[in-house]
């Protein structure tokens, strides 16, 4: 299991790349697979590779969630569960994320809350509603 809160779980005084390292041998996550990680997600789809060596106090907060997020997701997970989803990143970066789950979707359960009916009306299959203590599936469509 993962767990992907709205504000990333990142230390400030370690670069990029300190952080990435310590959340994956953390996990024991082996260096083929952090590898792959790095080339598709850091370079092609959020542009942080430049980042890397900078500590992560210089980041913005888009950036930070972005270095956990891939770190998780690189973990394979068989659930992932995100609070408040993309809160923190601009557009391009919702999108981008978007796809990254759209992927994971194929292969591992992700739960998560939002009040962005486009976030999850686009991602979700199941739809539920906490109410008054009460938790009840809805129809979006």
């Amino acid at each position: 299991m993962a767990y992907i809160p709205d504000k990333p779980l990142v230390y400030d005084a370690l670069t990029g790349f300190e952080n990435k390292e310590l959340i994956l041998s953390l996990w024991r996550i082996k260096k083929e697979k952090r590898a792959a990680y790095e080339e598709k997600f850091l370079c092609e789809h959020f542009e942080l590779t430049h980042a890397l060596q900078k500590p992560v106090k210089h980041y913005s907060l888009g950036m930070k969630y972005k270095l956990f997020l891939i770190s998780m997701l690189a973990r394979s997970p068989e659930l992932i569960i995100l609070a408040k989803p993309f809160t923190s990143l601009e557009k391009a970066s919702q999108k981008q994320s978007i796809m990254m789950l759209e992927e994971a979707f194929k292969k591992q359960c992700i739960l998560f809350t939002s009040h962005q009916r486009y976030i999850y009306a686009e991602l979700g299959s199941r739809f539920f509603l906490l109410e008054n203590r009460q938790l009840k599936e809805i129809n979006l469509i």
